[in-house]
């Protein structure tokens, strides 16, 4: 009797173990992104809706309000999933894509200009919105300095 019961509880163990909560929170990662190896975390977010022929944008901020990120979009996302990262060369985004523009520490523009790449757009409670952007290379203009850049950017607003 106490084997059958042993057998029984571990089952139900096992059983109860592998269940999962539908709906549940994605785990939110560092509010951060790293340029050029070093990580800079957000001290501020600022959201920018689309005037007249104007972008979509959230930019970000670190603590020495000298490095910046923005994330810009014909408009908003209402609705997570994947957006194309495309080069920043002044013509009109899509519905599906979005693109970046950096400033360093020092000042200096960098943007991407490389092939189209997925990334990640999750909107999480009370509408915020979380990216996910894979390693890429980012460029200053002049004199062409190439470097990695990858982030893990949400809002900071109530």
């Amino acid at each position: 009797m106490k084997k059958t019961l042993s057998v029984i509880l571990a089952s139900a163990m096992l059983m109860l173990g592998a269940c999962t909560k539908e709906g549940s929170t994605p785990s939110i990662p560092n509010n951060s992104w790293t340029l050029n190896g070093i990580e800079h975390l957000v001290k501020s977010s600022n959201r920018t809706t689309n005037g007249a022929n104007a972008e979509a944008a959230i930019s970000y901020k670190d603590s020495t309000n000298k490095a910046a990120v923005a994330v810009g979009f014909k408009a908003l996302p209402t609705a997570g999933g994947t957006y194309q990262l495309v080069a920043s060369d002044g013509g009109a985004l899509t519905d599906n894509q979005c693109h970046l523009s950096i400033i360093d520490d020092n000042g200096k523009q960098l943007s991407f200009t490389g092939e189209p790449t997925p990334v990640e757009v999750i909107v999480l409670q009370n509408n915020k919105l979380l990216f996910k952007i894979p390693t890429i290379n980012v460029a200053t203009e002049v004199p062409g300095t190439t470097y990695k850049f990858k982030a893990a950017l949400y809002e900071l607003r109530n």
